[in-house]
């Protein structure tokens, strides 16, 4: 399983846009054979911070997800509201309360 942590910051004025339009690919990703987990947060103290906590299968589903033609979309649609480019973190899950 491959886990992914992004992390996002909107210009300031820009939280409202940066927030739907994340919200708006969340129904696409439902969709994804690969995609075991894919949850959008909002930072309670700095409402600017965006994460999403993604889970996939495995590489291969994830590259299938930024390959996507909607993902490529919310790129485009995102990156001129935010103060950088997102930020990505991929990890391997080891374990977790599940596995108890």
């Amino acid at each position: 399983m491959i886990v992914v942590c992004a992390t996002l910051k909107a210009k300031a004025g820009k939280e409202r846009d940066v927030e739907a339009a994340l919200k708006e690919v969340i129904q696409h990703v439902k969709t994804e054979p690969g995609a075991i987990s894919y949850v959008l947060h909002r930072s309670v103290n700095h409402s600017e911070k965006f994460l999403f906590y993604e889970r996939y299968r495995d590489s291969k589903a994830f590259d299938e997800h930024i390959a996507t033609p909607y993902f490529k979309d919310l790129l485009a649609k995102v990156r001129p509201l935010l103060e950088k480019e997102p930020n990505l973190d991929l990890y391997e899950q080891i374990g977790s309360i599940e596995d108890l």
